[in-house]
């Protein structure tokens, strides 16, 4: 067995590894060999240094590991840091509008697809000289006068650069029609305005929410429109038609409707008969003519009993009658009577009695001026008291509706 007398370990035992103090304590204790050399590693309580740090054999790379070890760059100490994914995701470029990119980290090409584009510039007051890459852009316009007019309620005062615009009237209210009625005033600072209901319209401001209601009380109201002196109106609300063609600015047209019996009219003793016109051709001789412009003011009444009026407004009518009658036996007598229908009965108005005697054909005249209120009527009834009178088809009977003018 050796012995150690008077031997040192370091002389001994040179591959031994040993501490430059006796024991380890809080801070670095660096390791030596035997010849007292320093190594690059470090011992404490609760640390172990070195001065580099270098893998022999390389670790295995891990996938989906996300934890690395930092060194703090003034301590030196080293730290476990846990990253996010991102931290592991390579670099990349994104293409653009006209740009293409090719390649991955670290190498990209990034390429122009849209090259050598034609560049141009267009202006108003502006002139452009030059071309791509090199322009000459001039205002062609420089130093314009800029104005501003005022308005209503609103003035202008300053110059160019700096104008100063004010409005005459700050606030403006709403009221409703109560006692005393509010003014409006343009002028005001406070100007307000009264909204007063109409006939069924009532008014009622909310100051609280600052509304106004209008009301209407009768609604639903039945709209009607008459038309007279030549208006006519047809279709019903909300949709009228309303036709004034007949209306002339100078007043009613004559118009003229004579009437022809249909046939004779033999008299017996005491019978009336109200004479029946046959309908009117102005092409026919033997008939009734009727004459004047559309639309006609008079038309031959139901039965062909005499003239209606249907223009919508009040007529004069001129009455203008010859009558051919064959008296059968002298002594004999023929009355005419002129009756107006006033929309509910026949009236008498006018009667005229001619005696004859002696036996023929003999001719009667009658004529006046009458009034005709709208959907009134007129004929004529014939009778005789001794009968053996006959008036015949020869007769003529004329209503002629008169222009009543402005003189009167």
């Amino acid at each position: 067995m050796a012995t150690l007398t008077n031997t040192k370990v370091k002389d001994t035992y040179q591959t031994l590894l040993k501490l430059t103090s006796g024991s380890v304590g809080g801070g670095y204790t660096v390791v030596q060999d035997g010849e007292a050399n320093d190594s690059g590693l470090a011992l404490s309580t609760s640390r172990v240094g070195v001065s580099a740090l270098t893998f022999i054999n390389q670790p295995p790379t891990g996938n989906g590991l996300t934890t690395a070890l930092f060194s703090d760059p003034t301590s030196g100490d080293v730290y476990r840091q846990e990253l996010a994914a991102s931290a592991f995701t390579l670099p990349y470029i994104s293409a653009g509008t006209g740009i293409s990119v090719a390649g991955g980290f670290p190498t990209f090409t990034v390429t122009n697809t849209a090259p050598d584009q034609t560049v141009t510039f267009t202006g108003t007051d502006i002139s452009i000289g030059g071309a791509y890459p090199n322009f000459n852009l001039v205002n062609t316009a420089p130093d314009q006068v800029v104005s501003i007019s005022a308005g209503s309620d609103l003035s202008v005062t300053g110059t160019y650069p700096s104008f100063t615009l004010n409005h005459t009237i700050n606030s403006f209210s709403i009221v409703t029609d109560g006692t005393p009625a509010q003014p409006i005033s343009a002028s005001a600072a406070n100007s307000s305005l009264t909204i007063a209901g109409g006939t069924g319209i009532t008014t009622a401001a909310n100051f609280a929410n600052q509304t106004l209601t209008i009301t209407n009380d009768a609604p639903d109201k039945v709209v009607s429109i008459a038309g007279t002196n030549g208006i006519a109106v047809t279709g019903t609300y909300p949709n009228f038609t309303v036709d004034g063609s007949s209306v002339s600015a100078t007043g009613v047209h004559e118009e003229m409707f004579v009437g022809v019996p249909e046939s004779p009219y033999p008299l017996a003793p005491n019978a009336p008969q109200p004479v029946a016109f046959s309908a009117a051709d102005n092409a026919v001789e033997t008939t009734s003519y009727h004459f004047g412009t559309a639309p006609a003011k008079l038309q031959r009444a139901a039965g062909g009993q005499g003239v209606e009026n249907v223009s919508g407004q009040r007529l004069v009518i001129y009455i203008d009658m010859s009558a051919f009658v064959e008296i059968l036996s002298p002594n004999s007598d023929i009355t005419y009577n002129l009756e107006r229908f006033d929309t509910v009965q026949w009236n008498k108005v006018k009667s005229v009695t001619r005696y004859k005697g002696f036996t023929g054909i003999q001719v009667d005249s009658f004529w006046g001026i009458f009034n005709l209120d709208v959907n009134e009527a007129l004929r004529i009834v014939v009778e005789s008291s001794s009968g053996n009178v006959i008036l015949t088809e020869q007769t003529q009977i004329k209503f002629e509706v008169k222009e009543i003018g402005n003189i009167i």
